[in-house]
């Protein structure tokens, strides 16, 4: 007998909804919120939003300042280095498996995420694009069997995905992203490993120069930078008024 779906909580929401919207840059680092104003804007209980606080500061998203509530944890860079160099060292061995196994299914799945990714940069939807470029690359994972592996790798890098949401805000990188991904695809059909590891290299690790230019340029968003500089709210701010600079 097949086991039912386990049914999500109030906490569960709440800790995707606040995660997502953290992780995609609603709500900018260093923003202070209180437990009470999130309850209020999501209209449950102090609990479950209490429960759901308790797993993202786990994750380093959010801390805990006493006497004035939680606080939007700021990217560090180091730790997004680190966490960019773990995703690079599991990625690339997956893409040695992948190109011994591939199919033609698979091919055309990766082809349909690259026209959905071009869409997204004529509609100049840069979150729908990185969400995409998530989907590429997991899309590996899912194929050699190791979704267990991307859970653990996008659930632990916050820092580092905040980054790259900056990076693709303020840069015009989606095009070599995508040019990137087409070159990947070309050496996978032609089951060149050597090119396809080049690639990717490149592909995976290419935030480091651009990381110090970002964190010099919205030092407020960055710990221990030494530049200060006016603080931004970037997209649509999740809490509307409630944000606290």
């Amino acid at each position: 007998m097949l086991n039912k779906p386990e049914k999500k909580t109030t906490a569960d929401n709440i800790y995707s909804e606040l995660g997502n919207s953290i992780i995609e840059m609603r709500i900018r680092p260093g923003v202070i919120l209180t437990i009470n104003d999130l309850a209020q804007e999501m209209n449950v209980s102090r609990s479950p939003v209490r429960d759901a606080l308790i797993r993202l500061e786990r994750e380093g998203l959010i801390m805990t300042l006493p006497q004035k509530g939680i606080m939007i944890s700021k990217i560090n860079l180091e730790k997004a280095q680190k966490e960019q160099y773990i995703r690079y060292s599991v990625e690339i061995n997956v893409l040695k498996e992948f190109v011994d196994n591939y199919t033609r299914k698979h091919i055309s799945d990766l082809n349909s995420l690259i026209e959905q990714q071009e869409k997204a940069i004529k509609e100049k939807d840069t979150r729908a694009f990185l969400s995409l470029d998530d989907e590429f690359h997991k899309y590996f994972f899912a194929a050699t069997d190791k979704q267990y592996c991307a859970e653990l790798i996008w659930g632990d890098a916050g820092n580092y995905q905040r980054l790259r949401q900056l990076i693709c805000v303020d840069t015009t990188h989606e095009e070599s992203v995508l040019s990137e991904h087409r070159q990947m695809i070309e050496a996978i059909i032609k089951k060149d490993e050597e090119s396809l590891i080049h690639i990717a290299s490149q592909h995976l690790l290419d935030i480091d120069d651009n990381a110090i230019k970002i964190g010099e340029q919205y030092p407020e968003l960055f710990e221990a930078l030494p530049k200060k500089g006016k603080m931004r709210i970037f997209g649509d701010d999740f809490l509307g008024g409630l944000v606290k600079g």
